[in-house]
């Protein structure tokens, strides 16, 4: 009977530790969230999540975890909370910002589905909707559907234009051309692209082995310099007209992505997100 005690003593002991220790951790998550420490307080958040089987606090560190996350930068993390959110809240508040996660880790395409799933419930709903799918399709290089979606908003587009004026102006840029003007003139593929430093380089390097290979022809002969410094001399021909190329692919990159961050700031501040 003293041992049967005993052991149910140590069960309600466990059990009292553990749910003290729970309401601390929320404690110090929400405490930490206040003070602005989002990353210690989405790993308080976490620990409830794992250790609380009574489901108690789930609603609360759902909640805690989505926001403590989206605020630390980590999207990946959010995205998957705000859709639990809005399953377990029907609230599409968290819906949205389930899209906004997937755009800030750049996921535009699981973003774009969600953006299309989603049945806005009034007119501020599908303002917010317009603005995030305008901004995926331009970022997943739909240009002409993205503008015709910017268009719908009552906004200024003094900004649109500019955009995508310098929207024509890259992809007026080609691989074609930077191959053929590596081609013609050395250097002048990676200067298409402002990468200068690269063009010099590459202007240098083949312009040297060009003249070892005419020094080498007239001194040895065309037969020792085929075969000695023509390989070469190839290669980094080849080579700079591929890697002018590339170049080209990365800098069109950069600047769409510049292009889309123009269009962020002035549409982002658009998105309203309500909460029931």
């Amino acid at each position: 009977m003293k041992i049967a005690f005993s052991i149910f003593w140590i069960f309600i002991t466990v059990g009292s530790l553990s749910a003290q220790s729970i309401s601390q951790t929320i404690e110090l998550a929400e405490k930490s969230f206040e003070l602005g420490q989002y990353e210690n307080a989405a790993s308080f958040y976490k620990r409830v999540l794992f250790f609380d089987k009574s489901g108690d606090y789930d609603s609360l560190t759902v909640e805690g975890l989505a926001w403590s996350s989206y605020l630390s930068g980590d999207y990946e993390v959010s995205s998957k909370y705000f859709k639990t959110l809005t399953r377990m809240k029907e609230d599409q508040g968290y819906e949205l910002m389930e899209i906004l996660s997937l755009m800030k880790q750049s996921d535009f395409l699981n973003a774009k589905r969600s953006v299309l799933a989603y049945r806005p419930a009034n007119e501020f709903g599908e303002r917010n909707r317009q603005i995030m799918k305008s901004l995926i399709d331009f970022q997943l290089g739909d240009y002409d559907r993205a503008k015709e979606g910017f268009l719908k908003l009552d906004a200024s587009t003094d900004q649109l234009e500019d955009v995508y004026k310098a929207v024509d102006k890259v992809n007026r840029k080609t691989k074609m051309k930077a191959i053929l003007l590596s081609a013609i003139f050395p250097g002048s593929g990676q200067a298409y692209s402002k990468h200068y430093k690269e063009g010099i380089n590459s202007l240098i390097t083949i312009s040297a082995f060009g003249a070892a290979y005419v020094f080498t022809i007239t001194n040895y002969g065309i037969v020792v310099g085929l075969i000695s410094v023509s390989p070469w001399f190839q290669r980094y021909y080849v080579g700079g007209m591929n890697s002018a190329a590339d170049l080209l692919v990365e800098y069109k990159a950069e600047q769409f992505d510049q292009l889309y961050n123009q269009l962020v700031s002035e549409y982002a501040g658009m998105i309203q997100v309500n909460f029931e």
